[in-house]
């Protein structure tokens, strides 16, 4: 379930941005710009109000950006993140990867880097297999 909401989140966007390009512009780009503004903070609010209340708290944390990173990078040994690059930053690719992690892991699964959650996820990436690693050497 949870690994649906970025999906719908970034439909509900195209078809947000899709309906904002299709009207005709006003000839006041002014008013065009404040009221582009206005629907989109309109339509942020509703994504925001449309997800579960334990992921806007996850968004919500502000963990210091190295710590986030290196959470990443775990998440990355452990397959969890699939992004090319960890970013440092928190955002629902994050929240989403944590929220396995702490399934699989058998915590409660809020998407928060709390202690338990960091101290497991250290344990599990430290006993994760090397990415690039070969079982049977070349000889």
């Amino acid at each position: 379930m949870t690994r649906r909401i970025p999906s719908l989140v970034a439909v509900a966007l195209a078809l947000s941005l899709c309906a904002i390009g299709c009207e005709s512009p006003n000839s006041d780009s002014g008013t065009t710009s404040k009221a582009m503004e206005q629907r989109m903070r309109e339509i942020e609010k509703r994504m925001k109000d449309s997800m579960p209340k334990t992921q806007q708290i996850a968004l919500a944390q502000k963990p210091d950006p190295a710590v986030v990173r290196k959470v990443q990078d775990q998440l990355k040994t452990l397959n969890e993140y699939l992004e090319p690059a960890p970013s440092g930053k928190i955002d629902m690719v994050t929240v989403n990867a944590i929220e396995a992690f702490q399934h699989r892991a058998g915590l409660k699964e809020d998407g928060l880097l709390n202690e338990e959650t960091l101290r497991k996820l250290e344990e599990a990436a430290k006993n994760a297999p090397q990415q690039g690693a070969t079982t049977n050497p070349a000889g």
